[in-house]
């Protein structure tokens, strides 16, 4: 049986909180991230935590970057 539970994000600051799903204490977020390679992946999905971070101290964004 799988036994899944949610985690905060702690590099995220902020009023608004961004967790990760854990199965089985393992997080399929932090395995994806060690498996990143490239520079040009590991630029974007650091792009994708500044959005983050930008959301969770209640900034709007562009409608552009929902697309």
């Amino acid at each position: 049986m799988r036994i899944f539970a949610t985690q905060k994000i702690e590099a995220i600051k902020g009023i608004q909180v961004f967790k990760k799903l854990l199965v089985n204490n393992k997080c399929p977020l932090d395995e994806f991230e060690k498996k990143l390679k490239s520079k040009r992946d590991k630029s974007e999905l650091r792009s994708i935590y500044a959005l983050m971070d930008q959301v969770a101290i209640n900034r709007s964004l562009s409608r552009h970057k929902f697309r």
